[in-house]
């Protein structure tokens, strides 16, 4: 049947008419919302070159000097002809050692033992004597303090001793995330003709990715298995809360704020294995974000890495040093890390990808069987390289 349309008495008013002649009040541009979520990836990337490894099981080692210090671990009585210590390897025989004890030096002596096992043979070492018993009492926790050897005149010199490197291991990951398109969706006019085309897709892909990228370099579970794929090998990187162990500030009993003071004992602690040249960055969660905008306004400044880096840095003036400072907002209470931030050592951290294999997008890979779709892809491998964690520090409980 003939649809003849419908009769209205009087003026037509805007609801009444035809609602197809209507065109729709549309701009032509689509709004992105492109978030600055993954400032730690973007900070690390601006470290250095990414390392390029041979294998998806990375390994480097590590040398330091050896500790020049180790603690009592048995309370013993004055008159003594031994020390029982936590780490007996460091002291050689005839090196001088200071007893330390809530700042106050109790006693030095001297190693008289040819064969160190946790009980370590010593003598007094004070003006003109070298022999006889400990002078003082030892308390569990004195510090011992390891100085050089105190060498007789014509003697032999010592056994040699050095210290030997140590193996770390780091694993990367492979990742990959595709956007594909329809060959109607594709040729239908749009409001946006960008929506028509594969690279606005790809662009909001590579910032969703990047964002993923950003929490798994904190919340990441260091995995190396073959049962969840059936036989392939399944990798995820390690991230910084189980990197960073060795110095961790747990403001969780302080109460509110994070004072200019707090953080200079959490830089304190990395400064002391801090290499020549290091350079110090604060990625800082909400909390510890809204404390430091409370500090007086000359302990804080821009830093012109801002505008070279695209993201904001701040310097803050410390008794130990300038810290650079950026806010990352993966650090809020929508992952339950608001509390959180690090101190990151820039000479000590660094990306890594597979060699021939870093993160990038592939355009148009769809088969040439597949004639009705179009796609493309990111892909790549990435890991993370931290070494000498002591010189980096994990700051957790802030409110």
């Amino acid at each position: 049947m003939i649809d003849y349309g419908t009769v209205r008495s009087g003026g037509t008013r805007s609801d009444t008419i035809n609602q197809s002649g209507i065109p729709i009040d549309m701009e032509a541009k689509t709004k992105n919302l492109v978030p600055a979520s993954y400032t730690t990836q973007v900070l690390v990337a601006k470290f250095g070159a990414s390392v390029g490894a041979d294998d998806m099981v990375h390994k480097f080692r590590e040398r330091r000097p050896i500790p020049n210090w180790t603690t009592i671990t048995a309370a013993a009585a004055a008159g003594q002809t031994t020390i029982t210590v936590a780490h007996p390897a460091r002291i050689k025989a005839d090196v001088v050692l200071w007893i330390v004890r809530n700042g106050v030096r109790v006693m030095q002596l001297l190693v008289q033992d040819a064969s160190i096992d946790a009980t370590v043979t010593v003598v007094n070492f004070t003006g003109t004597t070298g022999s006889g018993t400990t002078p003082y009492a030892v308390e569990v926790g004195d510090a011992v303090v390891i100085g050089q050897e105190a060498h007789a005149e014509g003697e032999d010199v010592p056994t040699a001793y050095t210290n030997i490197t140590v193996d770390v291991t780091d694993y990367l990951m492979q990742s990959d995330r595709a956007v594909k398109k329809t060959d109607i969706g594709s040729k239908i006019k749009h409001y946006d003709e960008a929506e028509k085309s594969l690279m606005a897709d790809i662009a909001m892909a590579w910032v969703e990715e990047k964002q993923k990228m950003n929490m798994a370099m904190w919340l990441g579970a260091e995995t190396r298995e073959i049962t969840s794929a059936g036989g392939p090998r399944r990798y995820q990187v390690k991230g910084l809360i189980d990197r960073l162990t060795e110095n961790s500030q747990d403001f969780s009993e302080v109460g509110d704020g994070f004072t200019v003071q707090a953080l200079q004992e959490a830089i304190r602690e990395t400064v002391d294995a801090a290499p020549i040249g290091s350079e110090k960055f604060l990625v800082a969660g909400v909390n510890i974000n809204n404390a430091i905008s409370a500090w007086p306004e000359n302990s804080v400044r821009v830093d012109p890495r801002t505008t070279e880096w695209g993201i904001k840095v701040n310097k803050i003036i410390t008794q130990y040093g300038d810290i650079a400072c950026v806010y990352d907002n993966t650090l809020t209470a929508k992952y339950q890390l608001a509390d959180h931030g690090a101190i990151l050592e820039k000479r000590y951290m660094r990306m890594m990808h597979l060699n021939g294999l870093p993160m990038k997008a592939y355009n148009n890979i769809t088969t040439q069987r597949d004639i009705h779709n179009y796609e493309s892809a990111i892909s790549g491998t990435w890991g993370l390289q931290t070494s000498c964690a002591e010189s980096m520090a994990m700051i957790k409980g802030v409110s």
